[in-house]
Formats: structure tokens, sequence, C-alpha cells
């Protein structure tokens, strides 16, 4: 996450430096991205990157948790779920994921088919503590009906945050159609839910 020096900057300079940023890693896998490219692009000095951030892995990580509070703040206003369904929600944020364009959602999936597992662990941290903070503020009700299965219900949600990444990286990756992906996602979850058997 960013260093305190980060925030001292002017906005401009920060809106520069996470635009150069944005546009690197939803240009290039993770690991190709360029701190170089990053710097010349939003004019600042390597030296200055280093006072701001610990690496490229604490900006991207940086990049995606703003994104994902305000992607996740917008689905919380259009959605008003009046009974908590945590397949739904979770199949109502994969499609949105699927059909957007924004250049965030490129690099969340340039950034899936690239992590390495020290990656994985930190973003997955990320998507978690979210979810936590999402259930304490919008689905209180719910926590107060199941909070002796809240273990088993933090272990679905994660399995179906994994499914989501597996999927939004053989989207990029393989070049699946959306229809095909959407497609596969429902099988899991009908595999998850119990409804599909061998």
């Amino acid at each position: 996450m960013p260093k305190d020096l980060f925030f001292s900057i002017s906005e401009d300079k920060r809106k520069r430096l996470i635009d150069a940023a944005t546009q690197e890693f939803s240009s290039h896998l993770f690991y190709d991205a360029s701190i170089n490219r990053i710097v010349k692009s939003a004019k600042i000095s390597r030296g200055s990157f280093y006072q701001y951030f610990e690496d490229k892995e604490d900006l991207v990580l940086y990049i995606v948790e703003s994104h994902l509070k305000k992607k996740v703040e917008e689905f919380f206003v259009a959605e008003k779920m009046q009974n908590f369904d945590i397949y739904e929600m979770h199949r109502m944020i994969f499609v949105k994921s699927i059909e957007s364009k924004d250049k965030y959602n490129i690099l969340l999936k340039m950034l899936y088919i690239s992590m390495d597992q020290s990656l994985r662990q930190r973003f997955e941290k990320i998507r978690d503590d979210m979810f936590k903070n999402i259930l304490k503020t919008e689905f209180s009700v719910f926590i107060e009906k199941y909070k002796d299965r809240m273990e088993e219900f933090q272990i679905l949600n994660k399995m179906l945050g994994s499914i989501s990444m597996g999927l939004n990286g053989m989207m990029v990756g393989q070049h699946f159609s959306k229809k095909e992906i959407l497609r596969i996602y429902d099988i899991q979850i009908k595999i998850i839910k119990g409804e599909i058997r061998f």
C-alpha cells in the first residue's frame, strides 16, 4: 500500500502516476509491466516512485483496492437486494465484470492471468477484507441470522471469488466468449449448490 508521502503530493501528480500505472498494467502481464515506463509516462523520477510505493506489487494492489471499493459502492447503490443471496450477488458482480470494457477491469483480467501465489494471496486478502466490511455495513440482518455459520459462509465466499478470478483469467488468456464463460460459471455454481450430482 502507498507510503504516507504519496498522499501528500499534489492530486495532479497522484492522478498522473495512477493513470500511467493503470495503462501499463492493463497493457502488459504483471511481471512484464515496467516501472521505468510508468515513471516516464507519469513524468516523475524513479526515485520518487520508491518514496511512494515499495514496488510495483504495492502499486497495483493499491489501484485494485481503490477500484474495487468504488465498484462495490456503485453496486450496492444500484442493486437494492431485498433478500440476500450470496450466489446471486456474486453472479451479478461477475456478469458486470465480464461485460465491462473499463480500463480497470482490463487491468484486473491481466492481473488474474499473471499472478503468482504471493500476489494472489495479497489480492485475496484485500477482496476478503472488503467483503467482510460489506457484510457489516450492508447485511447486518444476515450476519445476525447466520452468526453461528460465518466460517462456512466465508469459505463459500472465497470459493465463489476464486471461480470468478479463474474464469476472468480464462476469458483473457484463452479468448473464451462472454456467453461461454457465463455458461461455465453457471455450471460451477450448480455443482457447488449440489444441483448437479455425479
